[in-house]
Order: C-alpha cells, then sequence, then structure tokens
C-alpha cells in the first residue's frame, strides 16, 4: 500500500508490504514496476527476506500515466506473484487558473467597489493536496518590493471563488493607487507544485477616515515616481491630482491638507525642506481647479511622521508618500 499518485518531482514512492500469503522468507524476490503497457520499467531483487518497504525514484523522462507495482517472489521452487499496486505517475502537474471580477477597486467602506470576486479552477487528474492564494504588492518604482501583503489557503478542495476586502496581515489596509498581483499556487498529490500569476489589480483613489468612526478622511499615494529628480510634480502626480479632484469634489465644506512625506534617511532639515517643495509643487496643480484657496493648505513632513517605524523595503515604500487630508473646520486652527 502507499500512496495512489506519485510524481518523479515529488517525494519517493514509498510502498509497505501489508501481507505475503506464507510469511515474508523466500527464496528470492523482484520488487517490479510495470507501466500501462505491462512492460517492466523497474526491477530491483533480493533473497531470503521480503522487506517491509520498497522504495522507487522514477526518472523524469518516463511517461505519464497508470503504473503498478508488485513483487515477485520465489518460494520453494514455485513463482508467486503478490496483487498488485496501481498508482498514477503525475509529470504534469494539477494546473491552477485564476481571474478576478474587476481589474480596480477601492475598498474603503463607501459601499463602491469595496470588494474583490477571484474566481479559481484547476484541471488535471491528481487531486489538490493544498493550495495558496497570494495577495503581492509590487511597484515599478521598487522592483525589488514583492510584499505578500495577503494571502488564503487551504487544503484538499479549492474554493470555486473567493472574496477579498483588501484587508491584509496585521489588519493592514491598502492605500491608493497600488498594484497587486495575484498568485495562485497548488500542490498536488503527487507532490508537484504549479503556480498560475493572474492580470493586476490596482486601487483608484482610497478614501476612508484617519480615525475609525471619525469624519476626516484621508487618502494616501504611496510614491511612485510622481515627481522628478528637482522635487516638481510630473504627469504621473498630475494625474493623481486630478484623480482626487474628482473624488473629493462633493466634500468641498472639508478644509484640504496636501501633505508629503519622505522615507530618505538625512539630515531633518533636508528632508523637510524636500517635502515642502513637493507638497507646494502639489498646492499649485490645485489652484484655479475647482477648490477654494483659503481651504486648502500644504505641508512638508519629511520622515518625522513615519507611517511604520521599521526600514523594510516594504515599510519605506509606504512611508514614502503624498496624502491628501480632508480636515473638519472645527478641528483647524486658522491663523488670524
Amino acid at each position: 500500500r502507499g500512496n495512489r499518485y506519485y510524481s518523479p518531482q515529488g517525494p519517493t514512492l514509498g510502498l509497505e508490504t501489508v501481507s505475503v500469503s506464507g510469511g515474508l522468507s523466500v527464496s528470492g524476490y523482484e520488487f517490479q514496476i510495470l507501466d500501462s503497457g505491462g512492460d517492466v520499467v523497474f526491477r530491483e531483487g533480493g533473497s531470503s527476506r521480503i522487506p517491509a518497504r520498497f522504495t522507487w525514484k522514477g526518472s523524469n523522462d518516463l511517461s505519464e500515466g497508470y503504473y503498478r507495482a508488485r513483487v515477485v517472489m520465489d518460494r520453494g521452487g514455485r513463482r508467486v506473484i503478490s496483487p498488485e499496486f496501481e498508482f498514477y505517475l503525475d509529470q504534469s502537474g494539477t494546473r491552477p487558473s485564476l481571474s478576478v471580477s474587476s481589474s480596480t477597486f477601492t475598498p474603503d467602506s463607501d459601499f463602491i467597489d469595496d470588494e474583490l470576486t477571484m474566481e479559481t479552477s484547476f484541471s488535471g487528474p491528481v487531486p489538490v493536496e493544498d493550495w495558496t492564494l497570494s495577495l503581492v504588492i509590487v511597484s515599478e518604482s521598487h522592483p525589488e518590493l514583492k510584499e505578500v501583503f495577503m494571502a488564503f489557503e487551504g487544503k484538499g478542495l479549492l474554493p470555486s471563488s473567493i472574496l477579498w476586502d483588501g484587508t491584509g496581515y496585521q489588519g493592514r489596509e491598502l492605500e491608493s493607487y497600488e498594484t497587486i498581483v495575484p498568485v495562485l499556487s497548488i500542490r498536488n498529490e503527487a507532490g508537484v507544485i504549479r503556480t498560475y500569476e493572474g492580470s493586476t489589480i490596482t486601487t483608484g483613489v482610497v478614501l476612508r477616515p484617519i480615525k475609525e468612526g471619525g469624519v476626516e478622511l484621508v487618502a494616501r499615494f504611496p510614491n511612485r515616481n510622481y515627481f522628478d529628480e528637482e522635487g516638481v510634480i510630473n504627469s504621473r502626480g498630475e494625474e493623481v491630482v486630478a484623480a482626487v479632484l474628482s473624488r473629493i469634489d462633493r466634500h468641498q465644506r472639508y478644509f484640504l491638507r496636501v501633505e508629503c512625506h519622505s522615507a530618505i534617511a538625512g539630515r531633518e532639515e533636508e528632508n523637510l525642506e524636500r517635502t515642502e517643495e513637493m507638497a507646494y509643487t502639489i498646492f499649485q496643480e490645485f489652484q484655479g481647479n475647482y477648490w477654494p484657496l483659503d481651504r486648502m493648505t500644504y505641508m512638508g513632513a519629511g520622515e518625522t511622521e513615519a507611517i511604520y517605524e521599521a526600514r523594510g523595503t516594504f515599510e519605506n515604500y509606504r512611508n514614502d508618500r503624498m496624502e491628501f487630508r480632508l480636515e473638519d473646520d472645527n478641528f483647524v486652527v486658522k491663523d488670524k
């Protein structure tokens, strides 16, 4: 007895000797593996006593399909053949597939495009042993970034659909204009792992309360090369400003604060000055664009208000950001 599914790419095939009529003592034996046509593709002989366990490591050039294992014994001049154990040799693996209900969503609890459905499927004759669906944040401005933001996993049956509200590990939330790659990985009962990378998902302008249950709102944009080398907003950054204006246009009773933050280690004064200049170029983009200038301001915070204290790739990516804050007048102190 043993696993009914086997692959040379997975663990060695192990078969246990359950019982043999007449006992395990023999004059000689031969352990054989036969293909579907009855040809012996492997044989291993011995004498005196049949072992309690046989192992086999097949080669990668064997054809996929059903094989049989048996023991041919010599006992008292008689040739005895054990019952055959049939198993499936898998070379191609169980192939996953994945599609998403939308390429863009904005998980900010406003009941509009807050959730995403991922449809999953697989093909192949070997059942699924376990599976993992990973949601990986990437950024073209940070090629080294491959942050597994969230993952779903299970054993056995793969669900046909998985619903995601954008929440990650430790309750982390997605921010605006982030890129997520869904990756579905399946290991089947033969031990073969196959992976499928789905189409990228991007978030829109994610506008959520600064504090849970509060009325003040914020949209954060991790920096994706929104500024040129001089710290002036470029065409990509201008697209963000246009998108933000479209999203917050109905909130003009709020006071708008534009902020820039840095993840670059260095002198505090230099970082503050740099981010102040960046925030000012954004502020200039708003002039004459349907937002009262007496109801907005800008600020550069350098690296003094980091979201994450750690200095990892993901933390730096998130700390280096633009923020658009909608503040209630009751919380704004105006200069007289």
